[in-house]
C-alpha cells in the first residue's frame, strides 16, 4: 500500500517528536519519584546516551556522504571534490586509499585551501597532521570499519574521520574540525564536563580546545579508566577527584569504538533535578505543538502541488498534450508548474506539426508512385476505349433493335471498365484524413495489384499472386496501405530492370500469434547489408540521381508504424529481394463495429 507523502511527513515528525517527548516526561517523572542523587545519575546517562546519539548521527551522516563520493570517483563520470567540501563547512581535506595487490595505496586527496587558508593554516600544516595519524587499515577494520583519531596540530584542532567501503576494496578519510561536534558537547546542563574519547582513552572532542591540541590522554582516570575496562555499552559510578567528588557517566557511540563521558559535581544533585524537571516538560511540550502543526502544513503545502502535477502527467502520458495547471506560487513549485505548463504546449505544437508534415509527406510520395504508374495506367485505360471506339463504329451499321442493343451492352462494360480504372486512380491519389476501420487484407491488396499490375509487366516481369484464406481483418487505412505495397512492388519492378528472370511475387499469410503477413517478393539484383542498413533512412536511394526521392520506404516504414505494425528486408546479392509487412489483427470489438454487429457481451 502506497502512503502519500504528506502522510509520510506528518507520521515522522509526529514519531520522532513523541518519542523525543516520552523520552524527557519519562526522565522527569524520575527526577521527581527518586531521591535526587539516582536521578543526577540518571541525567548524566541519559545526557552521555543523547550525546553518544548524536555523535553517531554526525559521524554516520559524514561517512555516508564519503562512501558516496567515493563510489562516485570509481565511476566513468567522476563527481568534482568542490561540492562535497563547500556543503560541509568543518570538512578540510578528504583522502581515497584503494586496495592494490595486499596493501593501500592513496589514489586521490584533496584541501579546501580557501578554508585553510581562512583559518591561517597553511595545506602543508594539513600533510603533516596525515602523517602524524596515518591510516591504520587494520584498526578501522577492528573498529567496525569506521575509526575516528586525533590528528590535531600546534594551532589546528583535528580529527581524521576513516571510513571502509562495504566491498573493503577503498577506505575514505576526511580531515574534519572538532567544531561538528563539540556544537552538540557545548550544551552542557550545570557544570557538567562532556567529552568524547577513543578506545585509548585519548581525548577526541572536548569544549576545551587545549585539552584536544595536546592529545590527553585520560585512559588512567577516575572517570575514564572504569569505563575502557566496562563491557556495559552505558553506566554510572562515583568517584573521588582533586575537584573533589563527582558522579561520572558514560556511553558507547555505537561505531568506531568511542565513548561519551560526562563528569558531574556530586553536590549539583538537588538543582540538577528542578531545572531538568522543568525544562524537560516545557521543551517537549512546546516542541512537539508548534511541529505538529508546522509539518502538517507544510505537508499539505508540498503534497497538493504535486498531486495536482501527477494528474496531468498522467494524462500527458495517455496522449492528451496541451493540459495546464495552474500556478499558484512563486517558489520552486510554481516554477516546476510553469516548466509544466510551457512542456506541454511545446508538446502539443509539436504534435500538430508533426501529424502535417508526415501528412504531406505521405501525399507528396503518393503522387511520385502515380507518376511512374502513369503509362501502364494509360495502356489500362486505352483498352476498353478501344473496344468503345469500335463497338460504336460497328454499331453504326446495324439492321436489327438487337444487335444495336449488344453493341451497347458491350460499349457500356468497357465504358464502365475504364470508369472504374480512373475511379482507383482518383480515390489513391486524393489527400485523406487517416481514419482506421477494419480491412479484409486480401481486398486491399488485390486494390493495390490492380493499380501496379501493367506497369510491372511493362517492364517485362511476371507478376504473380497468392492469397491466403482465413485471414483475420486488421485494423487501419486501406488508401495508406496500398501506398506502402504499391512502393514496395515499384522498387521491386525496377530491380529486376536488368536481370534476366523477371517474377514480382506478392503473397498474404497468416503470421504468429493470429498477425497478418504480407510478402513483397523480386528476383531482382539483391542489396548488400550495408545497403539493408541505411535503407530505411529518409533521402537513401539506390536509384540513379534523378529517377527517385529517398522517402519512399521511409514513408512507408512510418505508415507501417502508425498501424501497429513491422516491416522488414532480406536480401542476398544476385538473388534478390523480400519485404514484409506485418500487421496486428484488429480487435473484435473494432470488427464488430465496422460491420455494424454488437460486440457480444
Amino acid at each position: 500500500m502506497r502512503i502519500p507523502i504528506r502522510y509520510q511527513i506528518v507520521l515522522l515528525v509526529s514519531g520522532l517528536l513523541l518519542g523525543a517527548m516520552g523520552i524527557y516526561l519519562t526522565l522527569a517523572t524520575r527526577l521527581f519519584t527518586s531521591n535526587t542523587l539516582d536521578t543526577l545519575k540518571a541525567s548524566n546517562v541519559q545526557l552521555a546516551g543523547t550525546l553518544a546519539d548524536e555523535v553517531q548521527v554526525n559521524v554516520r551522516t559524514t561517512v555516508d556522504k564519503l562512501l558516496y563520493f567515493a563510489a562516485e570517483q570509481s565511476m566513468e563520470i567522476k563527481s568534482p571534490p568542490a561540492p562535497l567540501l563547500e556543503a560541509d563547512t568543518d570538512l578540510l581535506g578528504v583522502e581515497i586509499w584503494s586496495r592494490s595487490g595486499g596493501s593501500f595505496a592513496r589514489t586521490f586527496h584533496t584541501e579546501s585551501r580557501d578554508r585553510l587558508m581562512s583559518l591561517g593554516v597553511p595545506s602543508e600544516r594539513l600533510e603533516v597532521a596525515r602523517n602524524g595519524a596515518p591510516l591504520d587499515v587494520e584498526q578501522v577494520q577492528k573498529s567496525g570499519g569506521i575509526l575516528l583519531q586525533n590528528a590535531s596540530v600546534p594551532t589546528l584542532a583535528l580529527l581524521r574521520l576513516s571510513a571502509m567501503s562495504p566491498d573493503g576494496l577503498q577506505v575514505v578519510v576526511a580531515d574534519i574540525r572538532p567544531a561538528r561536534l563539540l556544537r552538540a558537547f557545548s550544551h552542557q546542563l550545570w557544570r557538567s564536563e562532556a567529552y568524547l574519547v577513543d578506545a585509548r582513552g585519548v581525548v577526541l572532542v572536548h569544549p576545551d580546545e587545549g585539552v584536544v591540541l595536546g592529545h590527553a590522554d585520560r585512559s588512567q582516570a577516575p572517570a575514564v579508566r572504569p569505563v575502557l575496562e566496562s563491557a556495559q555499552s552505558f553506566g554510572v559510578h562515583e568517584f573521588d577527584s582533586p575537584q573533589g567528588e563527582r558522579v561520572g557517566a558514560w556511553s558507547v557511540v555505537n561505531m568506531g569504538k568511542m565513548f561519551v563521558i560526562v563528569e558531574l559535581p556530586r553536590e549539583e544533585s538537588t538543582r540538577a533535578a528542578r531545572d531538568l524537571a522543568g525544562q524537560s516538560v516545557f521543551f517537549a511540550t512546546g516542541v512537539l505543538l508548534v511541529t505538529l502543526v508546522l509539518s502538517v502544513f507544510f505537508a499539505r503545502r508540498v503534497a497538493e502541488p504535486l498531486l495536482i502535477l501527477e494528474e496531468k502527467m498522467e494524462s500527458i502520458s495517455k496522449g492528451d498534450f496541451g493540459v495546464e495547471v495552474d500556478v499558484a506560487s512563486a517558489n520552486e513549485i510554481g516554477a516546476l508548474a510553469e516548466s509544466f505548463n510551457r512542456m506541454s504546449q511545446e508538446l502539443a505544437t509539436r504534435e500538430r506539426a508533426l501529424l502535417q508534415a508526415n501528412q504531406q509527406l505521405i501525399q507528396s510520395e503518393k503522387l511520385s508512385a502515380l507518376g511512374e504508374m502513369s503509362a501502364g495506367l494509360a495502356h489500362e485505360v486505352k483498352n476498353p476505349m478501344v473496344g468503345i471506339c469500335g463497338f460504336s463504329e460497328l454499331g453504326a451499321h446495324v439492321e436489327t433493335l438487337e444487335e444495336a442493343r449488344e453493341y451497347f451492352a458491350l460499349i457500356n462494360a468497357d465504358a464502365q471498365r475504364a470508369n472504374e480504372i480512373l475511379q482507383n486512380l482518383l480515390t489513391f491519389a486524393r489527400p485523406e484524413q487517416a481514419a482506421l476501420s477494419a480491412l479484409d487484407v486480401n481486398e486491399t491488396v488485390r486494390g493495390a495489384v490492380r493499380l501496379i499490375a501493367h506497369q510491372v509487366q511493362i517492364g517485362g516481369a511476371k507478376l504473380v499472386t497468392h492469397y491466403a484464406d482465413g485471414l483475420p481483418q486488421v485494423l487501419g487505412s486501406a488508401n495508406q496501405l496500398r501506398q506502402v505495397l504499391i512502393n514496395l512492388a515499384m522498387n521491386g519492378a525496377h530491380a529486376m530492370d536488368k536481370t534476366e528472370e523477371k517474377v514480382l511475387t506478392i503473397s498474404t499469410s497468416l503470421a504468429p500469434e493470429g498477425r497478418v503477413l504480407i510478402s513483397v517478393k523480386d528476383t531482382g539484383h539483391g542489396m548488400s547489408e550495408e545497403t539493408q542498413r541505411k535503407l530505411f533512412r529518409p533521402f537513401f536511394t539506390t536509384k540513379p540521381k534523378g529517377q527517385g526521392t529517398g522517402l519512399g520506404l521511409s514513408v512507408s516504414k512510418t505508415i507501417v508504424q502508425q498501424h501497429h505494425g513491422e516491416i522488414a528486408v532480406k536480401s542476398v546479392l544476385g538473388q534478390g529481394t523480400t519485404f514484409t509487412v506485418v500487421l496486428p489483427a484488429a480487435p473484435p470489438g473494432q470488427v464488430a463495429r465496422a460491420s455494424g454487429v454488437a460486440p457480444a457481451a
